[in-house]
């Protein structure tokens, strides 16, 4: 009787180490497939074959639906297809599963890109805060962050600076037609003191001198001119400026 109790014991704790042994295989067989498809849609993706690449990382995920990278790596193909909002979907999750500092900073500022192409400036700019928070040597993080700055910056002053420039050029124009009134009349001056010098007695030895052609105030006037223009000029290049480069799109993992 003690010898089958025995016999029955040792065939359960065979079967037990076939199953684990079966569960350990299958585990590794999974890893390996997620791995593979995520190798396979890095290549994709590098091609600029996103749609395909998209395709590769859902396969990983079939593999191994937890996996960071093949969820990272999917948004970032969702990313590359302006499909924001669901690249976000992926992003978000995975901001509150990983503690990794590098990592985590990847992935806020991928959130930065998303919600800022979707026009949710004030959002992008806490995303690329918290990017900064957990990797404050991000270079391109902090350009991204200064560039939706002056997104938001140019949104709130646009219709008053719209305003102000309309009536700089008002002002401005005012001031040119009351320097060139002046300078018509300055003009007809100096013809009459021509007329006037030649017909004066001859024995006076030199002619009287002239007032200046440029009053107080109308020097002033075209100084104020100058330093609109100046400033318009300084407003334009920083657009530029800020034009030359926009947020890119996520790094892959």
């Amino acid at each position: 009787m003690r010898h089958i109790k025995e016999l029955i014991h040792n065939r359960q704790l065979l079967f037990a180490l076939v199953v684990a042994a079966l569960f350990m295989f299958t585990r590794t067989a999974n890893g390996q497939a997620e791995r593979r498809h995520i190798r396979e849609g890095n290549r994709l993706y590098q091609k600029e074959q996103f749609d395909e690449s998209e395709l590769s990382y859902r396969r990983a995920l079939e593999r191994d639906e937890d996996s960071p990278r093949a969820r990272f790596n999917l948004g970032n193909s969702l990313y590359k297809q302006e499909r924001f909002d669901e690249a976000l979907r992926y992003y978000s999750d995975l901001a509150d599963e990983i503690d990794d500092h590098l990592n985590l900073s990847k992935v806020y500022h991928n959130i930065g890109n998303s919600l800022l192409n979707s026009g949710q400036i004030e959002k992008s700019i806490e995303a690329y805060k918290e990017a900064l928070r957990n990797n404050p040597d991000d270079q391109e993080t902090r350009y991204n962050l200064a560039y939706a700055r002056h997104l938001l910056d140019e949104m709130d002053q646009s219709p008053q600076e719209s305003d102000d420039s309309s009536e700089g050029d008002d002002r401005q124009e005012g001031d040119q037609d009351r320097q060139e009134d002046d300078q018509q009349q300055q003009e007809q001056d100096q013809q009459d003191d021509d007329r006037q010098q030649q017909g004066d007695d001859q024995q006076e030895e030199s002619p009287q001198p002239r007032p200046d052609q440029i009053s107080p105030e109308d020097a002033m006037r075209m100084l104020e001119a100058a330093e609109r223009e100046e400033q318009r000029v300084q407003e334009k290049l920083m657009e530029q400026k800020a034009g030359e480069k926009q947020p890119g799109s996520g790094r892959n993992w």
